[in-house]
């Protein structure tokens, strides 16, 4: 159901409107413009969801950042060398784990031999 109603805008802005709805796209002024409101307001959703997508997202901010940091510690380095993600950053699981003081290797420990326990999918 649409309800008639009145809005006052300078002339400057009317002459925009104009231009607009005569170039064949809109019937008239009161489509151009509803068009427009609609646009506006799912924007307006848009950004207030955003704002509280990202509220959720600082809020949980260490525990995702603690979260990346254990999952790229398992990553395999292209280079064959290990590097912390930041000095003396220890993933939940690998607490326990420390390289010994004299090495120069900063590897991760190595899996037991005869794989890592991961199925290959071949029997």
């Amino acid at each position: 159901m649409k309800v008639k109603t009145s809005i006052t805008l300078s002339e400057d802005l009317l002459r925009a409107l104009d231009q607009r709805s005569r170039s064949g796209r809109y019937k008239n002024r009161s489509e151009f413009i509803e068009t427009a409101v609609r646009s506006f307001i799912a924007e307006a959703i848009r950004n207030e969801q955003n704002a509280r997508d990202l509220e959720i997202i600082n809020r949980h901010a260490d525990e995702l950042n603690e979260e990346a940091e254990d999952v790229l510690f398992y990553q395999i380095p292209l280079d064959g060398g290990y590097q912390p993600i930041r000095e003396g950053y220890q993933p939940r699981e690998k607490q326990g784990y420390t390289p010994t003081s004299g090495s120069s290797s900063n590897s991760p420990p190595k899996p037991p031999k005869g794989g890592t326990g991961q199925s290959s999918g071949k029997n």
